[in-house]
């Protein structure tokens, strides 16, 4: 029932959220758990049922004379956008890669700046800063353009056929263990990071340990950062 929920609600969070538009999205749930749960009772599996039922529910156009909303469907400007799941996987792939990307790009970008510390903030450091930062900007724009492809996307509600949305919700239920890991890992990295550069600079004394604490900390920020923004 939650992939059903998930896409009623999907379904309805382009509408002005009035009082009719809220009656009908209550009328449409409780339609949908009513067949959902006859089609469990005839021996339906999960999936399968979670299927028909947005088919048979899942088109807001083809209802919203019967649900009462017609002037409000009509009245939103941009309709649904129908997507393929090959389309919606290649999405998921590569905003993946485009994640990657950006993670990286500031890890590269925090790795210079680890490196203009040990080298004192002299002339060669500043240099290395530069090409490191210039890495890192490379990475933003290739992430940029992977994502271009899918701009007509961009601010559109989706619609996907109902087995390829249960689908989606089963994986994104069975990856939540390992996105609370990257959240949890990259929060503490950082937390640690920081840790490092303060006890640099709050050391009295200038020493070589000191220095190499003071660089470490943005390149343990920088590989909390990627975590956070690659398990997102």
């Amino acid at each position: 029932m939650d992939a059903i929920t998930s896409y009623i609600d999907h379904m309805f969070r382009s509408l002005p959220q009035t009082h009719e538009v809220r009656r009908a999205k209550s009328e449409l749930l409780e339609m949908s758990e009513d067949r959902y749960h006859e089609l469990r009772t005839d021996g339906i599996s999960e999936n399968e049922a979670v299927g028909r039922v947005i088919t048979q529910f899942g088109n807001l156009e083809e209802l919203a004379d019967g649900l009462g909303i017609r002037t409000e469907f009509d009245g939103v400007g941009d309709p649904a956008v129908a997507i393929s799941a090959a389309e919606a996987e290649g999405y998921l792939r590569t905003s993946g890669r485009a994640a990657t990307l950006i993670g990286s790009g500031v890890l590269i970008i925090l790795a210079g700046l680890a490196v203009q510390i040990l080298e004192g903030g002299s002339a060669l450091g500043i240099g290395l800063l530069l090409v490191f930062v210039a890495a890192g900007v490379a990475t933003f724009i290739t992430a940029g353009m992977l994502m271009g492809q899918f701009s007509r996307l961009e601010d559109r509600v989706l619609h996907l056929d109902g087995a390829t949305l249960a689908r989606f919700e089963q994986q994104r239920e069975s990856e939540q263990p390992r996105f609370m890991a990257h959240i949890v890992g990259g929060v503490v990295i950082i937390i640690l990071g920081a840790g490092a550069s303060a006890m640099g600079y709050i050391a009295e004394t200038s020493t070589a340990l000191e220095t190499a604490s003071s660089a470490l900390g943005p390149l343990v920020i920088g590989v909390g950062v990627f975590l956070l923004i690659r398990g997102g």
